[in-house]
């Protein structure tokens, strides 16, 4: 017959489970995803459901385990979300500024605003990239270069985009 833990039982087990295994679990997603947000929401999923399932971690011979579970399933549905909303985006060159309403749902960076800062060869990548979801490998193939060029050059486009930004006052990037 199962148990009820007290609530005391049940916080002393949810602060341990969190103190062991945060840093770990926020590793695993962050190495999965390479999205703080992302990763912060799927932490906060992830750690609700540790919540919502103590009584049963509290007899589970390997709660450890059941908690990386948990990660790989909010990993995949969360990949499975951020496809669908990719295949609802429109493309690029559909989209024209003075066309976006103020509650438009379409959420980017218009990267013709830093034609100045990128030249056109380095902006095309960072687009390929964000905003139309192509992996490092697509790009690289496309190009004909490896994938250690294309990171380095999206790398170099990242860092000087960053500079910029940052020399305009923007101390949050």
């Amino acid at each position: 017959m199962k148990r009820h833990m007290t609530k005391d039982e049940a916080n002393k087990l949810i602060v341990k489970i969190c103190n062991e295994m945060y840093d770990a679990v926020a590793w695993y997603v962050w190495n999965h995803c390479h999205d703080e947000e992302m990763t912060k929401d799927i932490l906060q999923e992830i750690f609700l459901e540790v919540c919502r399932h103590v009584d049963d971690l509290s007899e589970h011979e390997n709660y450890q385990g059941w908690v990386y579970k948990a990660a790989q399933f909010k990993l995949k549905k969360i990949g499975k979300e951020k496809t669908r909303r990719n295949q609802k985006q429109v493309q690029w060159n559909d989209v024209k500024e003075e066309n976006l309403a103020i509650n438009d749902e379409y959420d980017f960076l218009i990267f013709d605003e830093y034609s100045h800062v990128l030249n056109k060869e380095k902006l095309d990548l960072l687009k390929a990239h964000y905003y139309t979801g192509k992996t490092v490998e697509d790009i690289a193939h496309e190009k004909g270069k490896t994938v250690g060029a294309i990171k380095m050059q999206m790398k170099r486009a990242r860092d000087e985009l960053k500079k910029y930004l940052q020399g305009k006052g923007r101390k949050d990037i």
